[in-house]
């Protein structure tokens, strides 16, 4: 059965791809009586959706109208398309139920009653609309090779309800010391300034717009205004620069510098501002740094924040309950830190957070089915697996297997 994220796609692509003309010439959406629902969802012991609804058969005199449009095909493919359904994003709930449940609530319950004599379902508890299950990608990286460490285009899934990994498409640009969200992938091996894209419809990459600076070890992140990427190194210094791509207009617009040089740091989304913490003012560890500042996009400004316990190179943050945590990295020493802070951006105070079981110089971090998962990058015998921390048991524990013979790779997750 297909993939529900690939069957919502579809279905959008499909319903965009009837006449246009017949809104206008026919003007079938111009009144829409809200009390007789398109469709119904049934609640019966196999859900299923009830498309020859009283509303639609008035729309399809309209739509037989137009020759090219064969309504009763047209049926049977949305049918189709709503029964391969798994699963239903929690965002586009809200959506849905307007859309398939509104006002009908007395009409499904009278329809089970006719259908059914049992005792009445419930049916949030019945048929709850789940979200779709996470998947972790691990993108890039360096891999050994007889010529030593070479950088790699290798891409892999790991399904966290299968509990498993599998390959997909490789990227087309090599790359290594890069930074992954769930929209793109960027930077690279000497100083890349690629920015790369999977489509998880066609199952294809492309590479985008190029960034105005070429940075390896750089941050990235997601935004309501588009993909923000900041600091890093290019051929030769440390970058304290940040840019924003907008991903409608395909455009790359420069936002204010952060008030440090930063390289391989940690950084999150905490109540629209972004907060960036540790990494090097140099290419190396004994330039960590344990400063962090935060930035305000309706402000446009950036501000200090109090120092950190440790100064970190290599280290990762997360958002989780509008404080920040950062993890991982080393010291000017070299030497893995086991210790773990948090910030609390209401108390504007660094607080303590049960520390790692096992050190990673190189880090990377995200929050997975409500855990936070930590990666080692570093390449090192404790990189085998990644590390989990249950936030309800207060405790760390080992959890994912990584593919072997990687460093300095991202990763991102993404529902699908």
């Amino acid at each position: 059965m297909e993939r529900a994220g690939d069957v919502l796609r579809d279905a959008s692509l499909w319903i965009r791809s009837l006449p246009q003309h017949s809104k206008e010439k026919w003007g079938i959406f111009k009144k829409r009586d809200h009390s007789k629902p398109d469709a119904i969802w049934s609640k019966t012991k196999e859900p299923e959706i009830v498309i020859e609804t009283e509303s639609m058969q008035k729309k399809k005199g309209n739509f037989e109208k137009i020759e090219e449009f064969d309504f009763t095909k047209a049926c049977e493919k949305l049918r189709e398309k709503f029964d391969s359904v798994l699963a239903i994003p929690t965002e586009i709930k809200g959506k849905f139920q307007a859309k398939f449940l509104s006002d009908t609530t007395s009409k499904v319950d009278s329809l089970e009653r006719e259908e059914n004599s049992s005792p009445e379902i419930d049916f949030d508890s019945e048929y709850e609309i789940v979200e779709l299950r996470e998947h972790i990608v691990l993108v890039g990286g360096a891999a050994e090779t007889d010529q030593g460490s070479e950088p790699a285009n290798k891409v892999d899934v790991y399904d966290t309800v299968l509990k498993e990994w599998r390959e997909i498409a490789p990227l087309p640009v090599k790359t290594t010391a890069c930074y992954a969200t769930s929209i793109t992938g960027f930077g690279g091996w000497r100083a890349l300034n690629t920015v790369q894209m999977y489509d998880w419809v066609t199952k294809e990459w492309h590479v985008l717009k190029h960034t105005r600076k070429r940075r390896w070890g750089c941050y990235v992140t997601g935004t309501e205004h588009g993909i923000v990427v900041a600091g890093g190194c290019d051929q030769g210094s440390v970058l304290n620069s940040v840019e924003l791509f907008n991903m409608k207009k395909k455009e790359w617009f420069t936002l204010t510098p952060m008030l440090e040089q930063r390289c391989n740091f940690g950084g999150a989304i905490i109540d629209r501002k972004l907060l960036v913490a540790g990494g090097g003012s140099a290419f190396y560890f004994n330039s960590a740094k344990n400063t962090a500042e935060i930035f305000d996009g309706v402000e446009g400004k950036w501000t200090k924040l109090p120092l950190m316990r440790h100064k970190r190179y290599g280290c990762a943050a997360v958002a989780w309950k509008n404080k920040v945590i950062v993890v991982g990295g080393c010291d000017r020493s070299g030497v893995d830190i086991l210790e773990v802070e948090m910030f609390d951006l209401e108390g504007h105070v660094w607080l303590d957070f049960p520390p790692l079981p096992v050190g990673f110089s190189l880090c990377r971090a995200h929050i997975v089915q409500n855990m936070l998962l930590v990666f080692g990058a570093d390449g090192g015998e404790s990189a085998s697996h990644a590390y989990a921390f249950d936030f309800e048991l207060n405790c760390w524990q080992k959890d994912v297997e990584l593919p072997r013979g990687r460093n300095a790779f991202a990763v991102a997750v993404i529902g699908v």
